[in-house]
């Protein structure tokens, strides 16, 4: 009875009025602690921790009624953590991958709405995943950065991107044919044309950047970096050899970042935490726009952004927001 009290006083919290016009609960779904969350095309799916690590995914094509497609237990240690999930549609399935910390878990929901484990790579602490198709995608460990395929129904390791360790944020390109990673101080660029022989292109520094643990593209031209003290940083990086920061929001503490459409939603996390809507329409402006604001009383787990909704994972809860 508590709990139930507890959580209808959670949703009123959340849905009061913002400060601008959009982000609006649309709904609440519980789904368990520490969420990281990933969406491709209508689909949503977010991995939690609780009974030893759960993965659900649900069709949100609406996003006021999300509906529950499959859920399955994932790798044991996401009990301790889960780092990312991130999903691929293709004709038959959707592959997902959770980033547990010894392993890169695959998984599979099949058309009839069932989860089947795939496969999966061993690999030390893992920090960042990032997946752009079968046979391109990017997993930062504490050694090493590396990137991975799909190959005669395994998952394997491609090849190894030079001079990058330790490293905590990984991104493709819109094209695929790029990879960042975000680091100490730096955001290093490379040519993953051919996924087995990468080549480093460039080594960006942002100012006042201190860690790149967030990196999201927008477009070809532009990178929007966050970190610990700058925060958000919104960088051209049309001349790789002289990028521009072109604005930065400053906000001391850890963030997560989603894109859609023309703005960029950014959640500054902390024993409370604050979800920003940025205006990106111009985005060589010297400013940054700030069009909407929500509050959040707890963490921010996972953020992920669909055509029609932003899905934020906290306290155990799924919730979608109007754009």
């Amino acid at each position: 009875m508590k709990a139930a009290v507890l959580q209808v006083a959670i949703l009123a919290l959340l849905s009061q009025a913002a400060d601008g016009a959009a982000l609006t609960v649309l709904s609440n779904v519980t789904v368990g602690q520490g969420g990281a969350v990933g969406a491709v095309g209508n689909l949503t799916v977010v991995a939690t921790a609780d009974a030893g690590g759960t993965m659900r995914c649900f069709d949100a094509s609406r996003p006021a009624a999300p509906v529950l497609r499959a859920s399955t237990p994932i790798c044991a240690e996401s009990v301790r953590a889960v780092a990312a999930v991130a999903a691929l549609q293709n004709e038959s399935a959707t592959d997902a991958f959770v980033v547990c910390p010894t392993r890169v878990a695959w998984y599979q929901l099949s058309e009839d709405g069932k989860f089947s484990e795939a496969g999966y790579h061993l690999a030390d602490t893992s920090f960042s995943f990032s997946v752009f198709s079968a046979s391109r995608m990017l997993a930062a460990t504490q050694t090493h950065t590396i990137m991975l395929e799909i190959r005669n129904g395994r998952l394997l390791q491609t090849s190894t991107l030079p001079g990058v360790a330790g490293e905590t944020a990984v991104a493709f390109s819109p094209d695929g044919q790029r990879a960042f990673v975000g680091g100490q101080r730096k955001v290093d660029v490379f040519d993953v044309a051919d996924p087995a022989s990468p080549v480093a292109l460039a080594s960006l520094s942002v100012p006042l950047l201190v860690l790149a643990n967030v990196v999201v593209p927008f477009g070809d031209r532009y990178l929007l970096v966050g970190g610990p003290v700058l925060c958000f940083a919104v960088v051209d990086i049309s001349d790789l050899a002289n990028p521009q920061t072109r604005a930065s929001m400053p906000v001391d503490s850890g963030l997560l970042i989603a894109v859609s459409r023309k703005s960029a939603y950014v959640a500054c996390t902390g024993t409370g935490s604050v979800l920003y809507k940025i205006d990106l329409a111009d985005p060589a402006g010297s400013t940054l726009k700030i069009v909407d604001t929500r509050h959040f009383p707890y963490i921010i787990d996972g953020l992920a952004a669909t055509s029609e909704a932003l899905f934020v994972a906290t306290n155990g809860n799924l919730i979608a927001l109007s754009l």
